[in-house]
């Protein structure tokens, strides 16, 4: 798994958190963190290098069914 992937999972999971029982101090600190994790996500990937049509499929497919199954939890 690539950083960026990582990072864009874990924003998922602190914006799935802030949505569920958290203060509204706490929810708003999860966003921000979310929001951040999202940020440096494509920082990342801007630095890297243009990947073939083939793989950039690949991570999408990936990320979406992490995105299906985050979303379920």
């Amino acid at each position: 798994m690539s950083d960026a992937m990582y990072l864009r999972l874990q924003a998922e999971r602190c914006f799935r958190l802030a949505q569920g029982p958290a203060s509204p101090r706490l929810a708003d600190e999860l966003e921000a963190l979310g929001r951040a994790f999202e940020q440096e996500a494509i920082e990342i990937e801007a630095r890297l290098p243009r990947r073939s049509g083939k793989e950039n499929t690949k991570v999408r497919q990936h990320y979406v069914r992490a995105g299906e199954m985050a979303e379920a939890v």
